[in-house]
């Protein structure tokens, strides 16, 4: 990766990994290997190596798990996945480095609240063409979000090191449904040793965020839905910054489906931030709209 005011961030490694079937549902892994860091300040080079294990108890349930000695000391990923009929829950946790560009190149931040629909309706919808039909009408008429909370990223040119967790919780009843989510995220710039980068070179991404939000909606009638969505996001700046923002908001929609592809939504917004490093605000809003989806 190679920025036009400052020279080129390297990494290069290389792996040779074993696999173990233990059983159908377990497999084990390991691995070893060498990599090479030439970051702005200072450079690495030395081994690498690690263990994993992958495990399907059920068809209903994933759990993966992997360990890494790095530069930077141990890199980790745990994803756990399960759901029922009527319920989803997922867990993933990580350790590893990043760049803004990496960023860029994944997923939106925050889980797909489609996804999350479409994993709860897979036994009661097996044919993913009707699902996925059904999952369209249910944002549109239930005043869904399309992503649950999420950590913010800032635009830097910097390696920065992320730990952190997001879980999610997704409930699927006859009138209501409810979505809850939590994360924590922890990030510094590093060098290429894997030392935090001294503050005055880190102002960007060094600090902790945590929060969460939950969605609820409720078929008030067969064609109206009431949404409601709570918010919290908490951004603490790492030693030796300082500095804490909070900010809360909570949305009110009520939604009516006037045909299959028109509906109109109305209702309220009500949010609040409170910072000692930034413009402190509240605000009240209510808002009205039209929906039409082309076919």
């Amino acid at each position: 990766m190679k920025f036009t005011d400052q020279g080129p961030l390297d990494t290069q490694l290389g792996r040779v990994s074993l696999l173990y079937q233990v059983e159908p549902q377990l497999q084990l892994t390991a691995d070893g290997g060498y990599e090479d860091n030439h970051y702005t300040l200072t450079n690495y080079h030395g081994p690498i190596y690690g263990v994993g294990a992958t495990w399907h108890p059920t068809d209903r349930t994933d759990v993966t798990a992997s360990w890494e000695h790095r530069f930077f000391g141990a890199s980790y990923q745990f994803l756990f996945e399960h759901r029922t009929p009527l319920s989803v829950w997922d867990v993933n946790a990580s350790r590893n480095i990043t760049t803004y560009p990496q960023q860029l190149a994944t997923l939106p931040a925050g889980s797909s609240v489609a996804l999350l629909l479409d994993q709860l309706l897979l036994a009661t919808i097996p044919d993913p063409t009707q699902r996925q039909s059904y999952i369209n009408q249910l944002i549109q008429s239930g005043g869904f979000p399309t992503l649950t909370s999420a950590p913010v990223n800032i635009y830097n040119q910097q390696i920065t090191l992320q730990e952190g967790v997001n879980t999610t919780m997704g409930l699927l009843g006859v009138r209501n449904r409810n979505f809850v989510s939590g994360f924590y995220l922890r990030q510094q710039p590093i060098s290429g040793a894997g030392t935090p980068l001294p503050g005055f070179l880190s102002t960007s991404n060094n600090n902790t965020q945590s929060g969460g939000d939950f969605i609820w909606t409720h078929n008030l009638t067969g064609s109206t839905s009431l949404a409601t969505t709570f918010n919290y996001l908490r951004t603490v700046n790492n030693e030796p910054l300082t500095g804490t923002t909070n900010q809360g908001w909570v949305n009110v929609t009520l939604t009516t489906t006037l045909s299959p592809s028109t509906s109109v939504s109305g209702g309220a917004r009500y949010q609040k931030l409170r910072s000692d490093i930034s413009t402190s605000y509240t605000e009240a809003a209510v808002f009205i709209g039209l929906t039409y989806t082309y076919h």
